[in-house]
């Protein structure tokens, strides 16, 4: 996949994305919603939320991994 980055030049350069850092995650729209909602309100993005939510899912699954 391509994105087209607008330079100062007032030219387009095709950048190709790193498909290794970046993830697509598809929500329904009542989940939107509902992950918007609880992001605003604990002051974070949806983006900051996410990355919140993983790091902790992370921490749990490997103690519960080291526990087995």
């Amino acid at each position: 996949m391509l994105l087209y980055k607008y330079n100062i030049v007032k030219k387009y350069k095709m950048k190709e994305i790193n498909r290794d850092k970046h993830i697509q995650v598809r929500f329904t729209e009542p989940e939107i919603v509902k992950f918007k909602e609880v992001a605003r309100d604990n002051g974070l993005t949806l983006s900051g939320f996410v990355r919140y939510s993983m790091a902790r899912t992370s921490v749990i699954l490997n103690q519960v991994k080291k526990e087995f």
